[in-house]
């Protein structure tokens, strides 16, 4: 009985939670663009295989002051890192 009121009681928690606050979009991208040293290494890495911009496939975003720290599996080829940042304002 007590598990059911528990359970009971952890939807409707979660139910009032989720339906009064929405999470607000800050950035957005359909594909991961990275700044290379020079034109040509970006191209030899399209090129080769070793850069595909739309295989990036963000799935860990943290904020930590002024820093936004994104994680990409390599479930696919092509991902030319796997771990980043962004400096962002506060």
């Amino acid at each position: 009985m007590w598990k059911s009121v528990v359970c009971v009681a952890l939807i409707g928690a979660f139910g009032a939670v989720s339906g009064t606050s929405k999470l607000q979009e800050r950035y957005s991208w359909r594909q991961l663009d990275f700044v290379f040293p020079n034109q040509q290494l970006k191209q030899q890495a399209l090129a080769s295989g070793d850069y595909v911009p739309t295989n990036g496939l963000p799935v860990g975003i943290e904020r930590w002051e002024n820093k936004l720290f994104v994680s990409v599996p390599r479930w696919k080829d092509g991902n030319y890192l796997r771990f980043f940042f962004l400096f962002v304002s506060t």
